[in-house]
C-alpha cells in the first residue's frame, strides 16, 4: 500500500511539473507566446470570387486564434495549444465553425466544401494558398504541401483559394490590409495590445465581397 501511495504521489507531481513546464514554455518559448498579439490579413477566393470577410468567431472564449470580422486573423494565445509551432493556419481554421482547409479540401463558412478536381466553371479547381510576408510585400509565394501546416507570422497576408491551375490569386482586399496595419500599430503601441476588436461592419458569410479581377494580383503556376 505504501508503494502505491508513493507511486501515486510521484505521478501527480510529475504531471504538475509537465503542466507547469508547458505553460512556462508558452510564456517564454517560441513566438507567439501567451503574451503576444499578432495579426494577419486573410481572404477566401472561391473560383474567382473574393468572399466577404467571415464574421467574428461565435465563441471567442475558446479561440486563441480568431477573427473579429475585419479580415484579420488575431493571434491571442489562450493556452499552449495556440503558441509557437501550434499557431498555424489550420489551428485558426479548426476554431472557426464551418471552415475547412487541407491539401485537397477548402470550405468557406456558409458554402459547400470544394475538393481538388471539382469544377470552377468549365475548368478544374484545386486548393491553393498564397502568402505575402508583409503588408507592403509586392510578391509572395504559393504554399507547398498541406496549407493547414502554414506557420502564422505577424504581418502576413494570406489568400485561401480554390482555383484552376495557373489562375491569378489576389491579395486580401484593401480594407483587410488597412485593418492589418491598424491592428499591428495598436498592438505595438500597447506593448502587446488591448483585447478589443476594431470597429468594423460585418457582412453575412455567404455574401461575396468582390471578384478577383478587381484586386492586386500575383500569378501562380499551380500547386
Amino acid at each position: 500500500m505504501a508503494v502505491i501511495v508513493v507511486l501515486g504521489t510521484a505521478l501527480v507531481g510529475w504531471s504538475r511539473h509537465q503542466k507547469f513546464a508547458a505553460v512556462n514554455a508558452a510564456k517564454t518559448g517560441t513566438p507567439p507566446t501567451l503574451y503576444d498579439h499578432w495579426h494577419e490579413a486573410f481572404a477566401f477566393d472561391i473560383c474567382g470570387t473574393l468572399e466577404a470577410n467571415p464574421p467574428q468567431n461565435p465563441d471567442l472564449s475558446s479561440a486563441g486564434l480568431h477573427t473579429h470580422g475585419d479580415g484579420n486573423i488575431h493571434i491571442e494565445p489562450q493556452s499552449p495549444q495556440d503558441t509557437g509551432h501550434n499557431a498555424t493556419l489550420g489551428r485558426f481554421v479548426s476554431l472557426y465553425p464551418g471552415m475547412q482547409l487541407t491539401s485537397d479540401t477548402v470550405q468557406y463558412p456558409g458554402l459547400r466544401a470544394y475538393h481538388n478536381g471539382d469544377k470552377c466553371g468549365s475548368k478544374t479547381g484545386y486548393v491553393q494558398v498564397y502568402v505575402w510576408d508583409s503588408p507592403t510585400a509586392k510578391t509572395g509565394h504559393l504554399v507547398k504541401g498541406n496549407p493547414a501546416s502554414l506557420l502564422l507570422k505577424n504581418g502576413q497576408m494570406i489568400t485561401i483559394g480554390f482555383l484552376p491551375k495557373g489562375a491569378t490569386i489576389p491579395k486580401p482586399p484593401a480594407l483587410n490590409i488597412s485593418n492589418l496595419l491598424q491592428n499591428m500599430s495598436s498592438a505595438q503601441s500597447n506593448g502587446r495590445s488591448m483585447n478589443l476588436p476594431p470597429t468594423v461592419t460585418t457582412v453575412p458569410a455567404h455574401t461575396p465581397a468582390t471578384t478577383s479581377s478587381s484586386k492586386s494580383t500575383a500569378t501562380t503556376k499551380g500547386p
